[in-house]
């Protein structure tokens, strides 16, 4: 990223985070093999254009990342003007069958994203995308089964 510096009160303020995040997330960084600090101001990323999908994860880690993100999301919309941001938004009625084509579809289109973003040069910003598919009604639970 374009004017990086390596320095953890730095890092958190440009992320918005605490510096004993930063810590932590650096400490994991280096025990993984993704980082490797040669000197106190020479930082190398070992990872390259490393991706991070939550489908990795337990679905209690899922559950707590999506808040996070959702936080985050809400804070951005607070305290960073609509040009620099890309917020689309709609509500429509499905056939819950048609969930999982829709699965691969959001798949895909990461997928696409991230070849678009290993094109570019050098990076300026982090960015997050957020696409959630959740229903709002209680007709139908996991069985199948009408509830309500």
């Amino acid at each position: 990223m374009r004017g990086f510096k390596t320095d953890v009160r730095w890092i958190g303020e440009v992320l918005g985070i605490g510096t004993d995040d930063v810590n932590i997330a650096v400490q994991r960084l280096l025990r993984l093999g993704l980082l490797q600090m040669s000197t106190r101001k020479l930082w190398i990323d070992k990872a390259g254009d490393t991706e991070f999908y939550s489908s990795g994860l337990t679905e209690a880690a899922r559950n707590q990342m999506s808040q996070e993100i959702h936080q985050l999301a809400i804070s951005a919309t607070r305290r960073i003007p609509s040009e620099y941001r890309v917020d689309r938004q709609m509500v429509v009625a499905i056939a819950s069958a048609k969930v999982p084509r829709l699965k691969m579809m959001v798949d895909e289109f990461l997928s696409e994203v991230s070849a678009l973003l290993t094109e570019s040069g050098t990076k300026e910003d982090v960015y997050q995308l957020e696409i959630s598919f959740s229903p709002l009604t209680k007709l139908t639970n996991s069985g199948g089964n009408k509830n309500g």
